[in-house]
């Protein structure tokens, strides 16, 4: 039941994309693995939602610029559909702090590339690997859809 419903979710995501690029873009399944580029997510609001609509075990690849986000928000969430958080952020401190106590998986990445790498090796069937910042973009990406793009083009190279 549970492939059954994945599959109308992911479905769903290829009919929205023409409509929303990086706003919960499907970028590709691989392996059982379904990647989901939501870079315009720039707020903890924006990836709650997203996290909402996401009925599969989550990999959540998520930081940026921390503008004294409040990630409590996303805490009940992230504790039910999360088992692993990637950080991608120059100070990370108050992401992982926020989610210390939750018993996910807290991982730190220097950049997307290696955020992606990290998902793509520990990601098993059923996983949704979701690109939701939460937060504005920072240095190399001078904004979301540059920093979308980035992350398409890594989960391409990785699978072809």
């Amino acid at each position: 039941m549970q492939n059954e419903n994945k599959k109308i979710k992911i479905d769903s995501l290829k009919r929205q994309n023409l409509l929303n690029e990086h706003s919960m873009e499907f970028v590709a399944e691989h392996k059982g693995v379904t990647y989901i580029n939501d870079s315009i997510a720039i707020n903890a609001t924006k990836t709650l939602d997203s996290l909402n609509m996401i009925n599969a075990d989550v990999i959540l690849i998520i930081g940026g610029i921390d503008n004294k986000t409040d990630y409590e928000l996303l805490k009940e969430v992230v504790q039910s559909k999360v088992s692993k958080i990637v950080s991608i952020a120059p100070d990370n401190n108050n992401l992982l702090k926020s989610f210390l106590t939750l018993g996910v998986e807290l991982s730190s990445a220097n950049s997307v590339q290696e955020a992606v790498e990290y998902a793509y090796n520990v990601a098993e069937n059923f996983h949704v690997v979701l690109f939701s910042p939460a937060c504005p973009s920072y240095h190399p990406f001078d904004n979301y859809k540059n920093r979308g793009n980035d992350f398409k083009r890594i989960v391409h190279s990785l699978i072809k």
